[in-house]
């Protein structure tokens, strides 16, 4: 069995704030039976909602930044992530580093250790001054609202109980220094993921994420990092925006959800080559295999759009239909074969191969790039099919293997271009027979028309 921890920061397109948000991903690929590398945890450390003024001109100025936590005063608190926000395929930066199950198992003992303290901290200060919970909308806990005095009361508690606090502050401390304005001196979300990989990564890791300890606490800055696409499995849940539009979606706080790698991780730091190599995709196919599987995420969590539902309505199972081809494509670039070793014949001194491969890519080395390079050819004949089915507009016979595409020419005008902006083609208006003029038929004139 391989373990991996991974260093993920979210940005904007997730909806985090502009400094982004850092998070650990745990995940375990079994090497001798191959298939999905499977997220088995995670965590995130959150700052708790701001107890200053909402309408005073710091609290307008924080919320307008989407950083709505007190800057100085308040605890963090370390939660798992919401899928929601992880398996779009888009908005998730990451390194991954290979540990071994000794430290996967430690740093997986110590977030959850954190958490039960964490709890503990506040049901002390609850049960001992009888705080009321929250009675509007939660965010991280019921008592958030008196977050700043239970930090208080755990850092007093602490102090004369000689033994170390159980909530850790999330604060930001601005410095001037000769390189001008620093938060080097904060904790926050990253800073704190920092904390709980020292001692599990080794030195020249944690280097490489703190930029040299240059951006300890900005997620934005940590290396390196590459574009990760993972993919949840479970029940959906409904979810209604403040605007009145649903969309459906993995809740892992209430349902047992799965969550995969769709793409293996590109940036990795191995113990072994024979890791990397397990992994490893041609620098020669470039970007085309993520933004291939990009678009198909995309479109996918598109048709879990209600507004989507409405076109589809009248066709039962549509939705369904579509969603599984998608997911069928997308899916097929997450299994990883066990054995990386090319054990077939390699491709014949042909003209017709060496033809192939100056029109498509070069002979498949080992089972890892053959069977990405068939997955590649599937999914862009996949993609040109649907742009194909909108633009020529043809009413097909809604049966056998064609049934699928036909569903996008029962989309509206507006969701067709939506569907062609996920596809990064031009939405054109799909052409009309024309109609000869009977007066052109009369004088042969057809053909000049035509």
């Amino acid at each position: 069995m391989k373990y991996f921890v991974t260093f993920s920061a979210m940005d904007p397109n997730v909806e985090a704030n502009r400094f982004w948000h850092a998070s650990l991903l745990l995940s375990q690929w079994d090497e001798k039976a191959g298939g999905r590398i499977e997220v088995l945890d995670n965590y995130g450390f959150y700052g708790l909602p701001a107890t200053d003024d909402p309408n005073s001109w710091s609290g307008q100025l924080k919320r307008k930044l989407r950083l709505d936590t007190d800057f100085q005063g308040n605890h963090g608190w370390l939660r798992h992530e919401e899928y929601r926000f992880l398996d779009r395929g888009i908005g998730l930066h990451g390194v991954t580093f290979e540990i071994d199950a000794d430290r996967f198992s430690l740093l997986q003992a110590k977030c959850k250790q954190q958490c039960a303290d964490q709890q503990q901290a506040v049901d002390d200060a609850v049960a001992e001054h009888n705080l009321k919970p929250k009675t509007e909308k939660i965010r991280i806990y019921p008592f958030e609202h008196h977050s700043a005095d239970i930090l208080k009361r755990e850092l007093k508690k602490s102090a004369e109980q000689n033994r170390p606090a159980r909530l850790f502050r999330f604060d930001l401390n601005v410095t001037l220094g000769l390189g001008g304005p620093s938060v080097a001196t904060s904790h926050t979300c990253k800073s704190h993921i920092i904390s709980l990989l020292n001692g599990i990564l080794d030195e020249k890791h944690i280097a490489r994420l703190t930029e040299n300890d240059k951006h300890p606490t900005i997620p934005k800055h940590s290396g390196q990092m590459e574009l990760i696409s993972l993919h949840s499995e479970g029940p959906l849940c409904t979810h209604t925006k403040k605007n009145g539009e649903k969309i459906d979606f993995h809740d892992n706080y209430k349902d047992p959800i799965r969550l995969f790698w769709t793409m293996p991780p590109q940036e990795l730091e191995t113990e072994s080559e024979e890791t990397r190599a397990f992994f490893t995709i041609d620098a020669k196919y470039g970007n085309k295999p993520k933004n291939i599987v990009g678009k198909l995420q995309k479109l996918e969590w598109f048709f879990r759009n209600h507004a989507v539902y409405d076109d589809l309505k009248q066709y039962p199972g549509a939705i369904d239909q579509i969603v599984f081809q998608i997911q069928m494509h997308y899916k097929a670039f997450s299994e990883i074969p066990a054995k990386i070793e090319n054990e077939r014949s390699k491709d014949e001194n042909t003209w017709g191969n060496w033809l192939k491969s100056l029109v498509l890519f070069p002979p498949a080395q080992n089972n890892l790039e053959a069977k990405l390079k068939e997955n590649l050819r599937s999914s862009t004949l996949f993609l040109n099919m649907i742009y194909s089915a909108i633009v020529d507009g043809i009413e097909r016979d809604l049966s056998g293997d064609d049934l699928a595409f036909s569903w996008f020419t029962h989309l509206s005008v507006a969701n067709q271009k939506k569907v062609c902006t996920i596809l990064e083609r031009p939405y054109l208006e799909p052409l009309k027979p024309e109609v000869p003029d009977s007066a052109a038929v009369d004088f042969g004139l057809l053909s000049v028309n035509t």
